[in-house]
């Protein structure tokens, strides 16, 4: 390669290299104007790809000795590790002998056409003996719960919402109360009450629809969100809100759970969906939020499934009513 060619060369590399990380950077930021136009929201539901195009970048620079390229990739890794830590759940590190409470486990479970049967179900169930398991599945496919799992979870609690989706909830524990949460476009949620380490707590299983495809979806998404983050704030006892929430921890679409209902995602970062890709390309649509008094001592992403999105068993404390 001539002197001329290569000054061209690096010219193009150079020129190349900086548009991808302009808009790199240009994709982590912009997720904070999404109060101007919904679409920007998504961008913030794919860091970790933001994060593996940069480590890519880096290598690359760094292999052909372009040291400040190389800084700005690792800046903008940083960037987006820390947005998805300040929203992301950590677990409690009290040691769980110290704490006062009553331990409770909770299975989020969904059943797609990888899963068809309730077999797979109840193994896991077996396994790992929840205290309540909430059951996404769509409508007309769940069928039948089987016999042995009526029998170790006798209380349940199902619910059509929409004319998509069916959400189950089902327990080992007596109901105080339950009911259906509704918003103007009929109901949305399935919730129940149950008594916990002596005071009782309620539990709203959240299944919201992709809001990704158009503006009307984003829309209903917004006001299923809002209804879920009312019903939390209006209640008297600590509040577990779960599921299928469609959107990261982070994103504006689920702001109002913490900053209205001053609830708090206490799962961590558990990528979950699709379970077939590696798990720094996964998505994170399933998240746990607590008001205090309940605290996370583990989160497990179960690989005993065939569903596209991964089961998760959560294990937290209960605190006694001081």
């Amino acid at each position: 390669m001539g002197y001329m060619e290569k000054r061209k060369h690096q010219k193009r590399e150079n020129t190349l290299i900086s548009l991808i990380i302009f808009l790199l950077t240009l994709f982590t930021f912009i997720p904070f104007l999404a109060h101007l136009d919904w679409k920007f929201d998504f961008f913030g539901e794919i860091r970790f790809y933001y994060i593996t195009v940069s480590l890519l970048l880096i290598i690359y620079c760094l292999g052909v000795r372009k040291w400040t390229f190389a800084l700005l990739g690792l800046l903008i890794i940083i960037a987006n590790a820390a947005i998805i830590y300040a929203h992301s759940g950590r677990p409690f590190n009290q040691k769980s002998e110290e704490i006062n409470g009553e331990n409770f486990a909770m299975l989020l479970y969904t059943q797609d056409k990888k899963a068809k049967d309730y077999q797979e179900l109840q193994n896991i169930l077996a396994t790992y003996n929840p205290d309540i398991a909430l059951i996404f599945a769509k409508a007309g496919k769940s069928g039948k719960l089987p016999e042995q799992i009526n029998k170790n979870y006798p209380y349940s609690k199902k619910l059509l919402t929409g004319k998509k989706k069916e959400t189950i909830i089902i327990s080992s524990r007596p109901f105080e109360a339950s009911g259906n949460l509704s918003d103007n476009d009929g109901v949305i949620a399935p919730w129940i009450t149950v008594l916990a380490a002596g005071r009782p707590i309620s539990i709203a299983a959240a299944n919201i629809a992709t809001p990704w495809k158009k503006a009307k979806d984003y829309k209903n998404a917004s006001r299923t969100v809002l209804a879920l983050a009312e019903f939390s704030k209006s209640r008297d006892e600590p509040t577990i809100l779960a599921g299928n929430f469609a959107a990261s921890a982070g994103s504006e679409l689920l702001r109002p759970l913490s900053s209205l209902a001053e609830l708090r995602a206490l799962e961590g970062i558990q990528p979950v969906y699709p379970a077939f890709l590696p798990v720094f390309l996964r998505f994170t649509p399933k998240h746990v939020y607590t008001h205090p008094g309940i605290v996370a001592e583990s989160v497990e992403r179960l690989s005993e499934s065939e569903s596209r999105i991964m089961p998760m068993l959560l294990k937290v404390k209960v605190l006694k009513e001081q």
